[in-house]
């Protein structure tokens, strides 16, 4: 049975020559024998859109060609279908393809998407009508993130945030937030209001530890309390050996529906890497939302 497939390309992920990797990409697919179609991201949200109409479409499999900002793009167009997500990471960072344990090769993760192999659902994070399947950031890391430039990511990939990052914490004063978690209040003073849904953080070597699940019908709150670059430090070394718990500047909370945040001051937001608003924000949980491919041998930390 002949299998259409619907591929969304963001050009402009990661490094290298994007007429290249694009080139490659329709090689790939067209030596694979499948009928495809490829859209090239544009503006904010408009491949949510074009998902959507595919969808309707009759389309069998779709493909994220990107990083994890794309992954979500992609994953907000198909929420409400069990149809399957491939992802080829091609982004900056690609926590999720390498967190499941995706091939970071563009033609080994092309075989294994079109070898129609495991899938797995993962929960996802709902803010207004677009999902995200890594972590919800409010104040540092979203300011990191508004203020690190697409040509520097594409240049420097993580190292690009680094920069930004130590710029971001020089000077930087702990913010008021005011936070209804599952309907109960909660007031805090933090640099920083993370929703995780995934263990890794940022990297497979760091981690919030092995109760972060993406697919365990919850996300955590970490309330991070983070001033100095000691303070950064010793989050750093808890992160590396998977004891996010324990680290005396990090504080978790569970949310299983519902998590609002608000801030005295007009806070960024962002979301899987990419700015997206600014406080008030209500963020949501959506279990099961996506159904990505993954290697059928596949157990995972996460």
């Amino acid at each position: 049975m002949m299998v259409d497939v619907f591929v969304v390309l963001n050009p402009l992920a990661g490094h290298g020559n994007p007429e290249g990797a694009r080139s490659a990409l329709l090689h790939g697919l067209a030596a694979q024998g499948v009928r495809y179609h490829v859209h090239e991201t544009g503006s904010k949200g408009q491949a949510a859109q074009w998902v959507r109409h595919a969808v309707q479409e009759g389309y069998d499999l779709f493909v994220a060609v990107g990083g994890d900002g794309t992954v979500s793009q992609v994953a907000s167009g198909l929420l409400h279908t069990a149809l399957p997500l491939g992802i080829v990471p091609t982004g900056a960072g690609n926590v999720l393809a390498r967190d499941l344990g995706i091939p970071a090769s563009r033609d080994e993760a092309l075989r294994l998407i079109l070898s129609t192999g495991s899938t797995r659902a993962v929960d996802a994070i709902g803010v207004g009508d677009s999902i995200y399947v890594l972590a919800i950031g409010v104040g540092r890391s979203a300011r990191i993130m508004r203020d690190t430039g697409q040509l520097d990511k594409r240049h420097f990939g993580r190292l690009a945030y680094v920069a930004t990052a130590i710029r971001a914490l020089i000077g930087l004063q702990p913010h008021h937030f005011d936070l209804i978690i599952d309907g109960a209040p909660l007031r805090v003073r933090a640099s920083e209001i993370a929703v995780i849904n995934l263990g890794a953080a940022g990297d497979r070597a760091i981690r919030w530890g092995e109760h972060v699940r993406p697919d365990d019908g919850r996300v955590d709150v970490c309330v991070v309390r983070i001033r100095t670059l000691i303070d950064l430090a010793r989050a750093a070394a808890h992160l590396l050996l998977g004891r996010a718990m324990s680290a005396p500047n990090l504080r978790f909370a569970e949310c299983r529906h519902e998590i609002r945040i608000s801030s005295r001051r007009r806070l960024p937001v962002q979301a899987d890497g990419d700015f997206i608003s600014y406080t008030p924000v209500r963020v949501r949980l959506v279990p099961g939302a996506v159904h990505i491919i993954v290697p059928s041998h596949r157990t995972g930390p996460s």
